[in-house]
Formats: structure tokens, C-alpha cells, sequence
């Protein structure tokens, strides 16, 4: 019968015990030591953080003034726009009430509502330096 040498049976038995990841340190019956491997790879760079910029404010179009009058009464709606260059181009769509003009150099709406009703229009603003554009409905009751 063989005997087996002691030191082994304990390797056997931490080497069954391991789990993935756990290293075993081996020592040197001479000098006590092992010299760690080299390692091949590269030491870990932690790379620079990316940062991203804000974005840029979105285009916006509302009007000011009164959008609810009496027949006769001179209408005055100016638009107001924000996150822009100041250089517009405007266009609307629907019909305006007879006697309302709409500027589109300038985007006024003006005039005199002569017809009663409720008036739906829309309206369309491009930035002419960014090309960038954006729509808002108004309602004009002419009562």
C-alpha cells in the first residue's frame, strides 16, 4: 500500500474546495515564496468622463394680445418668439376673419374683425440662421 504524502491530499482538498475566482497561493518548499507571474497586460486607464453639452433651447411661438373682441373692434396679435435668432419667417394656415391681415415679414395679425364667429388659425415660425421651425394654434372669437 502507497502512502500518499500528506501536503498533497491538502492541495487536492483546496484545490477541490476553490471557486471560480479564488486564486491559490503555492509556496516553495526551498525559499517559502513564489515570484508573482508577470502580467502581460496593460495597467487599467480609467477614461476621461464624457460629458454632453446641454441642448439647444427649442424654438417657441406664442401671441400676445386680445384674441376674443366685438365686431368692429381692431385686432392687434403680436407673436412672440423665444430661443431664436431674430430673424423670422411666418406663414399661417385657416382663413382669417374678413378685415384681419396677417404680416409675414413681421408675423402680426391685425385689423378690424367685421364677422362674428370662432376663428382657428395656425401659425408657423422659421428661424431663417438655424432653418429650425415650430407651429402654435391660436382661436380669435369675434363676437
Amino acid at each position: 500500500m502507497k502512502l500518499i504524502p500528506l501536503a498533497f491530499v491538502g492541495a487536492a482538498l483546496l484545490v477541490g474546495n476553490a471557486e471560480a475566482g479564488t486564486q491559490i497561493l503555492w509556496r516553495s518548499s526551498t525559499t517559502g515564496t513564489i515570484a508573482a507571474p508577470a502580467t502581460t497586460e496593460p495597467p487599467t486607464e480609467i477614461p476621461p468622463p464624457i460629458v454632453i453639452p446641454p441642448s439647444d433651447p427649442t424654438l417657441t411661438l406664442s401671441y400676445s394680445g386680445q384674441l376674443v373682441v366685438s365686431a368692429g373692434a381692431t385686432v392687434s396679435l403680436s407673436p412672440v418668439v423665444s430661443n431664436g435668432s431674430g430673424q423670422y419667417a411666418y406663414s399661417h394656415f385657416e382663413a382669417l376673419p374678413l378685415g384681419i391681415t396677417f404680416n409675414g415679414s413681421t408675423g402680426k395679425i391685425s385689423g378690424k374683425a367685421l364677422v362674428p364667429g370662432s376663428y382657428s388659425i395656425e401659425i408657423v415660425v422659421t428661424d431663417k440662421a438655424s432653418g429650425d421651425s415650430t407651429m402654435t394654434s391660436i382661436t380669435l372669437i369675434v363676437s
